[in-house]
């Protein structure tokens, strides 16, 4: 089972956003600078409750998903138009 099945899965069953969080370009970009050895690193905010519970010690997974918006309209698109078949 892949990472995006469990993570679909827990928007059905955590609809207020407790356990899981989208904080979405570009409203919560504020910097990116590339750097040496071909990486560099990007800053985003996030609500003062997931960084009190972070500092609280409760145990968060952060991840980035960098996309083609294109793609994803592209595909969006076509799941709809199949939903609607």
């Amino acid at each position: 089972m892949g990472a995006f099945q469990v993570l679909e899965e827990m928007t059905h069953q955590d609809p207020s956003g407790e356990y899981l969080r989208v904080f979405m370009s570009p409203d919560n970009f504020i910097e990116a600078k590339s750097g040496s050895d071909g990486w560099g690193w990007i800053k985003m905010a996030v609500n003062n409750d997931t960084i009190i519970r972070m500092a609280q010690g409760q145990i968060f997974k952060l991840a980035l998903f960098v996309y083609d918006i294109d793609k994803y309209r592209e595909v969006q698109r076509s799941m709809e138009s199949e939903a609607q078949e």
